[in-house]
């Protein structure tokens, strides 16, 4: 696994000053002589989300990002997701784990088969459903009979 991250660092020639913080704070440094073939789903992930925050972009794209960690990990990634977006990182998230969605975002889009079916904040979105639950406004748009495409 070592390798792999210098590897990574030596490609970026344009960044010196590496965010390690998820890296220190996910222990993986435990498994730095390990190839990351031989890593577990959980320990795959913390490698990636602190590979992602590594080089400290200003856009990050996170699929799942919590997705094979355990509660632990998933508090010290959702943590660093708000900090980085409060230091004025723009985070584009994608899961189906509406609790979280709500939890980490400000705005959402939403598609269901290939179509947008809302876009804008999440407060809007439940206030429009009369719900205090992201959960459950997304299931209401699910349950219409006819649900626009916005776009």
């Amino acid at each position: 696994m070592k390798e792999s991250i210098k590897l990574l660092q030596d490609l970026r020639t344009d960044v010196k000053d590496y965010d390690l913080e998820l890296y220190e704070a996910f222990g993986l440094e435990e498994y730095k002589n390990k190839q990351i073939k031989h890593l577990s789903g959980g320990t795959l992930q913390k490698l990636s989300a602190a590979i992602a925050f590594m080089f400290r972009p200003t856009l990050l794209i996170l699929d799942e990002p919590t997705s094979s960690l355990d509660p632990s990990a998933s508090i010290l990634l959702k943590d660093k997701i708000r900090k980085v977006n409060n230091e004025g990182v723009t985070v584009l998230l994608t899961s189906h784990i509406m609790p979280e969605v709500d939890e980490l975002a400000d705005e959402v889009i939403f598609m269901l088969e290939g179509c947008v079916r809302y876009k804008g904040s999440v407060t809007e979105l439940k206030n429009i459903q009369e719900t205090p639950s992201l959960e459950k406004a997304v299931a209401n748009i699910i349950k219409m009979e006819f649900s626009p495409c916005l776009i």
